[in-house]
């Protein structure tokens, strides 16, 4: 039943559900656009907040790279560079992250 309601429900999407490739990009989409948001208003918990969202992000895709660069910006508007300790770490996972890659 599971898998009619598969078909009938998302029609000749259904494929899209059997490969977790489709779904690489949601979660840093969904992690970065949360980040970006938190970034707003700026307070200590809502920078916090980035930064965790950001880090977690960071090891699930390319489209992470995107929004590390756009909360850089968002801080760099701010003209506060003492706050951009909140995308330095992702973005120092991100280009640490191939290397890890190939020695596994």
């Amino acid at each position: 039943m599971a898998a009619t309601a598969e078909v009938l429900c998302f029609g000749p999407a259904w494929e899209v559900t059997l490969f977790l490739a489709a779904f690489s990009h949601l979660g840093p989409l969904r992690l970065g656009v949360a980040a970006l948001l938190a970034l707003e208003v700026d307070t200590p918990k809502r920078n916090a907040a980035a930064h965790i969202l950001l880090v977690c992000a960071t090891p699930l895709g390319n489209p992470a790279i995107a929004f590390v660069i756009g909360a850089t910006i968002a801080i760099a508007l701010r003209r506060r560079p003492a706050e951009l300790w909140i995308t330095a770490i992702p973005a120092a996972l991100m280009i640490s992250e191939p290397a890890g890659r190939a020695k596994g």
